[in-house]
């Protein structure tokens, strides 16, 4: 991992990451919280290792390498509201944005309905005239 600090240039915040081994393709996998990371729980910044030879296979970055990694990691690290520095006010911040969201949505159906029942009155209107005057 110092290799890729030194390549590309960020910082290792946490040495101290997950090792995890997948047998069908014979690889470990191997991640730490870097500099690239959005997220203080859950760090993502990893390498690939071969499983026999220890070769480094790839480096995965969420953030500053791909730009389709940045957005999806952004993305959603926001829907999950786990962002660095998430503390309460931010918190508080997201879960209001839920209910102003929820709130419109239901009111925009609510005058839908209305606008349906009024049409609905006025072409009953309509025939009821119609059938009085012939």
């Amino acid at each position: 991992m110092a290799t890729q600090v030194n390549q590309k240039g960020f910082e290792l915040l946490q040495e101290k990451g997950r090792l995890r081994y997948l047998a069908a393709k014979s690889y470990y996998q191997y991640y730490v919280r870097s500099s690239l990371d959005i997220s203080e729980k859950h760090p993502s910044t990893s390498v690939y290792l071969d499983a026999n030879t220890g070769e480094l296979l790839a480096f995965d970055a969420p953030t500053g390498q791909k730009t389709g990694n940045t957005v999806s990691t952004w993305l959603y690290r926001l829907h999950w509201a786990d962002i660095n520095g998430s503390d309460l006010p931010h918190l508080i911040f997201m879960a209001l944005m839920g209910i102003i969201i929820t709130v419109l949505s239901l009111t925009r159906v609510w005058i839908w309905l209305k606008k349906k029942q009024h049409n609905r009155t006025n072409i009953l209107a309509i025939n009821v005239i119609f059938v009085i005057n012939n």
